[in-house]
């Protein structure tokens, strides 16, 4: 029965599994993105192997990412979020999710001309948290109704009242 056991933080290997429909995202030399729950760290790598098969019951492929780890900093057998870059970028509006309602890939807002408030449906994205991400067809800096939406109806009048800390957390596009 062992009493003591040694382990070499010197590298440290973080693994993961992804649906095999991604089983080329996730091709080794791939660049990744890793934010370590415990540290709060970000640190970039790169897939160093992935295996050759995916598993048959859950259908996803483990791939791994080793990370030189000079000052001990990142603890063993912690919890990341690992992200991969795929696919073009894309140019998209940013809105809080809470100013539309979405269903079938569409997002339905109320916008704000001249005091009037205009339903407009436009393509959603993605949505992610609490940012919704729409067809660049609604343009940046267009005033958009978040409070009292389900209340309105197409050309009623509106006294807006712009959100600035909300604005300032948008991701432009």
């Amino acid at each position: 029965m062992a009493i003591v056991s040694v382990v070499d933080r010197s590298t440290v290997r973080f693994v993961a599994d992804a649906p095999e429909v991604d089983f080329e995202v996730v091709a080794p030399a791939t660049p990744v993105h890793i934010e370590v729950e415990a540290t709060r760290k970000n640190l970039d790598g790169a897939i160093t192997r992935r295996a050759p098969h995916a598993d048959a019951d859950a259908r996803t492929v483990r791939f791994e990412v080793d990370l030189a780890n000079p000052g001990r900093s990142i603890p063993t057998d912690t919890t990341a979020e690992i992200a991969i870059e795929v696919g073009d970028p894309l140019t998209v509006s940013a809105l809080p999710l809470d100013a539309a309602k979405v269903a079938n890939g569409k997002a339905t807002l109320f916008v704000v001309e001249n005091d009037v408030a205009h339903a407009r449906t436009v393509k959603q994205i993605a949505e992610t948290g609490g940012t919704l991400y729409v067809d660049p067809a609604l343009a940046p800096g267009t005033t958009v109704v978040t409070e009292g939406r389900a209340l309105l109806v197409d050309g009623d009048h509106v006294a807006p009242a712009i959100d600035r800390a909300a604005t300032n957390d948008l991701v432009k596009p």
